[in-house]
């Protein structure tokens, strides 16, 4: 009875922690998109209409998904076209995407893979003569996110809180890890592709 409680109370914690990171996610999008929403209404502001109406449709799917654990991979699918809408935007053909997961079935935790494009783009260079490619596909029962590694010579500030958040809701929700590996040409981070819903799938 000792043991169970103290488990109850370590999931407990666990939760009250991935509500907490839940609260901070939706504060971190919102800080960044806005920050390219202005960047688009200085050099063109036709198409700053469109970006508005792609964001509201964004956050429409964020305010559905926030309170969940995990979606259906379709759904973070479409979490990702609106994100690479967004993002494109502002960057062009300097970033890249190209998404190779198709009528897969399976469970992911919502935003990890919009937050793994957004870590990408923040941290490497996307110019139209060193473009940076992001492909995401389905290996194994994982998720694969890869991006050519081409890191700022001039590094902004990190605190480590997406890569931290997604890693922490995985122990929550699965006994295999994320794993992340780079080397002088990539940099992947494989999500563990979940079965179902329910905890420890």
């Amino acid at each position: 009875k000792k043991r169970s409680n103290q488990l109850r109370l370590e999931r407990e914690n666990v939760e009250n922690q991935l509500i907490a990171l839940k609260s901070q996610i939706n504060q971190h999008f919102l800080f960044n998109t806005f920050n390219t929403l202005i960047a688009i209404i200085e050099s063109d502001p036709e198409v700053a209409v469109e970006f508005v109406s792609r964001l509201s449709d964004f956050y429409r799917k964020v305010m559905i998904y926030r309170e969940k654990n995990t979606i259906p991979i379709q759904e973070e699918l479409s979490l990702i076209e609106d994100y690479a809408f967004l993002i494109k935007k502002r960057f062009g053909d300097n970033i890249i995407i190209r998404n190779q997961i198709h009528d897969n079935e399976g469970f992911v935790v919502p935003f990890a893979i919009p937050m793994l494009i957004e870590n990408a783009v923040k941290h490497n260079i996307a110019t139209k003569e060193h473009p940076l490619n992001i492909d995401l596909q389905i290996i194994d029962n994982f998720i694969y996110i890869k991006n050519n590694f081409q890191p700022k010579k001039i590094k902004e500030p990190s605190t480590g809180f997406g890569l931290s958040f997604i890693k922490k809701h995985y122990e929550f929700l699965s006994k295999l890890p994320v794993d992340i590996s780079s080397d002088s040409n990539l940099f992947i981070v494989k999500l563990p592709l979940l079965k179902n819903e329910s905890i420890n799938s």
